[in-house]
């Protein structure tokens, strides 16, 4: 019974995530768009390019996943495999999530019971690493942005934004020990095993070094998606607004349904100058997010469906 329980929740939660993916999808893959992607690709060396980019998508997953194994490590040590598993897993449930909070519940499933209530904690300081690089980065390319463009009220509050935000995480990943005490001690998280644990410096310092080559291989794909469709700057040109849309996207709270507009929203705002037909953003912002998204979140669907979970501990 209990098994069957297990296989209908699996196979519900398979339907309520691809259903929020078509959702998100459904306004911008129209007709039109698929007609001018598909011209687009067959343009010179374009495919050879986009499956390059698609490629990308491999070693862009695979550090996540160190990172993911080696700040976990001092809690409990997994395989590198497990690893990955459990961030794809975590890709597939953040679907239903808002700004895929959800995604530690799939991180979750390869430790054991007793050690979860830490590792959920963990899963935000390996977040927070990533973030820090997004928003450092995106500091830096707002202030040259600033220095060539008379931008939007929206640059503005987005440097002042990020400043704040940057100091907040600097803060809290090298004071990180002090913090997870604090939230420990919360009445409504005593009920949680979440005990004491240390994050080592150089253990922080090596997960934000891996974090920023993963920043720069996902920025390379979404430049790279631009120059398919007809960007015409330079790469440290395109790296300017790229990064500066990244630190917005990481700074704004995303709705499911709305996620893919707003980045459109974003692109549309940042690379008009470099690409003169919209709807050419527009499919470059999509087609980076179909890649990073959608297909590890089939791959974390399967993961997740031939993966036997531990509810309870065995002690």
């Amino acid at each position: 019974m209990k098994k069957r329980l297990v296989l209908l929740f699996k196979i519900l939660l398979g339907l309520a995530s691809f259903v929020f993916l078509w959702f998100r999808l459904k306004d911008q893959l129209t007709p039109e768009k698929i007609a001018i992607l598909k011209q687009t690709l067959f343009l010179g060396n374009n495919l050879l390019l986009f499956a390059f980019i698609y490629f990308l998508m491999i070693p862009n997953w695979l550090i996540e996943s160190y990172k993911w194994k080696i700040i976990t490590a001092h809690i409990e040590k997994i395989s590198y495999l497990k690893a990955i598993k459990g961030v794809m897993a975590g890709i597939c449930i953040g679907n239903v999530t808002p700004g895929r909070f959800g995604e530690f519940a799939g991180r979750l499933i390869y430790f054991k019971p007793e050690h979860r209530s830490k590792i959920t904690v963990t899963h935000f300081v390996c977040g927070s690493t990533q973030l820090f690089i997004t928003v450092a980065t995106g500091i830096v390319c707002t202030a040259l942005w600033l220095l060539k463009h008379e931008s939007s009220d929206l640059i503005y509050i987005a440097l002042a934004a990020g400043g704040v935000l940057l100091l907040l995480l600097t803060l809290l990943l090298f004071k990180i020990d002090i913090a997870y005490k604090k939230v420990a001690s919360l009445r409504m998280l005593q009920r949680f095993d979440l005990g004491a644990v240390h994050y080592p410096k150089p253990v922080l310092i090596k997960t934000i070094l891996w974090s920023m080559l993963r920043y720069f291989v996902f920025a390379s794909q979404y430049i790279l998606l631009l120059k398919i469709c007809g960007a015409n700057g330079s790469y440290f040109e395109l790296f300017i607004p790229v990064s500066i849309s990244f630190m917005l996207m990481s700074s704004i709270p995303m709705i499911s349904f709305i996620e893919v507009a707003i980045r459109a929203g974003i692109a549309l705002l940042l690379f008009s100058e470099f690409i003169p037909n919209e709807l050419l953003i527009i499919t470059a912002s999509t087609a980076l997010w179909f890649i990073n998204i959608i297909t590890p979140s089939i791959i974390g669907y399967f993961i997740i469906l031939a993966s036997k979970i531990q509810l309870k501990s065995k002690n």
